[in-house]
C-alpha cells in the first residue's frame, strides 16, 4: 500500500485503551483489571510507536505485539482488535459493504493471531485500488452555522400572572 506512512496511533493514546478495555468488561459485568506481569511491557511498547509515522502493516503489527503481551486480564483482544479496525475506519466507508466486512475482520484476527501476516498483507494489497482512491480523494471539512436559537417570548408567562 503506497502512501500509508502515517502517524496511525495518534488517536489512540494509551489512556484511549485503558477506557476501552473498561468499557468492554464493564459490559460483561468485569472489573478491568491489568496483568502484574505484561502490563508495563506493553504500555511502553505502545508509547515507544505513538508518535511515529508507519505503514499500516507496521502499525497492526504494534498492535498484534501488544496484544500478544496481554496487559489486561480480560478483553484483551476486543480492546487491541477494535483500535485497529478504528485505524481504517474512514477508510471502510468508502468501500462496498463485502470489502469493508473483509478489511475489518483481517486486521481482527490478524492482530488477535487467529490469521498470518501473508493473510494480511493479500487482503490489503487486494483493496490498495481502493486505498490509493481514498487517499487521493481530499478531505472536505464543512462548516456549519449554529442553529438559530428562538427568542424567547415573555409574554405569555406575563400575562398568565397578571391574569390570576
Amino acid at each position: 500500500m503506497k502512501n500509508s506512512e502515517k502517524k496511525w496511533f495518534q488517536p489512540g493514546s494509551w489512556d484511549a485503551l485503558l477506557t476501552d478495555n473498561q468499557t468492554f468488561c464493564q459490559g460483561q459485568k468485569l472489573d478491568s483489571q491489568r496483568c502484574p506481569k505484561n502490563y508495563e511491557k506493553a504500555r511502553q511498547l505502545w508509547e515507544s510507536q505513538y508518535a511515529k509515522a508507519m505503514s499500516l502493516p507496521a502499525a497492526l503489527d504494534v498492535c498484534q505485539n501488544c496484544h500478544a503481551l496481554a496487559p489486561f486480564i480480560f478483553n484483551n483482544g476486543n480492546t487491541f482488535a477494535t483500535f485497529a479496525k478504528n485505524l481504517v475506519a474512514d477508510w471502510a466507508t468508502t468501500m462496498t459493504a463485502v470489502e469493508a466486512q473483509m478489511l475489518r475482520t483481517t486486521i481482527g484476527h490478524y492482530v488477535t493471531g487467529q490469521s498470518k501476516r501473508k493473510e494480511l498483507l493479500q487482503v490489503l494489497a487486494f483493496l490498495s485500488p481502493s486505498w490509493e482512491k481514498f487517499q487521493a480523494t481530499p478531505t472536505v471539512v464543512t462548516r456549519t452555522e449554529p442553529a438559530p436559537q428562538p427568542a424567547l417570548q415573555t409574554a405569555p408567562a406575563a400575562q398568565q400572572l397578571l391574569a390570576s
